[in-house]
């Protein structure tokens, strides 16, 4: 039983720490989609508005 606990365990922080960074295997290859998409999530997240986006977007894009 206790080992049972332990491999759960074990899994629980496997998923953790990897789920994140598989998901964008795509995205962080191109450095610039990755920023842009990252500054998405910020603005529909509302961490920053209209404005500060269009002007970041411009900034990244160069």
């Amino acid at each position: 039983m206790m080992l049972l606990f332990l491999v759960g365990i074990g899994v629980l922080v496997y998923f953790i720490l990897f789920s994140g960074k598989t998901s964008n295997v795509g995205l962080t290859t191109l450095g610039k989609e990755s920023a842009e998409e990252r500054l998405k999530t910020r603005f529909v997240n509302g961490e920053i508005d209209e404005k500060t986006y269009l002007q970041m977007k411009e900034t990244i894009k160069g």
